[in-house]
């Protein structure tokens, strides 16, 4: 089963995700983000990677997320070595 990668905008602060957005709605995720630093909100944006949607429809969990993750930058350091 998988699940849908989303845009998130979260309080710098408390880490609280305020908005979620699915990826094909990056206009007005940006659009909301603008409008909470213009209220002097301390936000931040959050948008998967190509590798978080990856394993998000391979319904993969947190921890086979992160064993993924960590095989990739290996793999990486080893090419750039």
């Amino acid at each position: 089963m998988s699940r849908e990668s989303k845009i998130l905008i979260k309080e710098v602060q408390s880490g609280e995700t305020l908005y979620s957005f699915s990826l094909d709605e990056s206009e007005q995720a940006y659009e909301k983000l603008q409008s909470l630093i213009n209220m002097s909100l301390d936000v931040d944006i959050f948008i998967p990677t190509v590798t978080d949607t990856l394993c998000d429809s391979l319904g993969m969990n947190r921890e086979e997320m992160d064993t993924y993750n960590e095989s990739l930058i290996e793999e990486i350091d080893d090419h750039n070595h």
